[in-house]
């Protein structure tokens, strides 16, 4: 696949650079999923899978508190929460 990854030291970006179509999504435009991941004793950590007309087209990462984030992200042993939004017929 083809991707651009921008990292900063409070965020991750991963942009889709050929257009993924998603299943249900034809003119969707906005943040389809969130997932957020419950370390113990740390700030949870929120992923944002964005979409553009119908197409994915980025995944955003980053700390719900917006402190500094390491690029390499251990998800073993978390709680995750997945959001959808309601208006995805999937």
């Amino acid at each position: 696949a083809d991707l651009i990854r921008e990292y900063t030291d409070y965020y991750l970006i991963v942009k889709f650079v050929r257009i993924y179509p998603a299943k249900g999504c034809s003119e969707y435009t906005g943040v389809l999923l969130e997932m957020r991941a419950y370390l113990e004793n740390r700030v949870p950590i929120q992923f944002l899978l964005h979409m553009e007309k119908g197409m994915i087209s980025e995944l955003e990462v980053f700390k719900a508190d917006s402190s500094s984030i390491n690029n390499v992200i251990d998800l073993e042993n978390v709680k995750i929460e997945i959001l959808v939004d309601p208006k995805w017929k999937y």
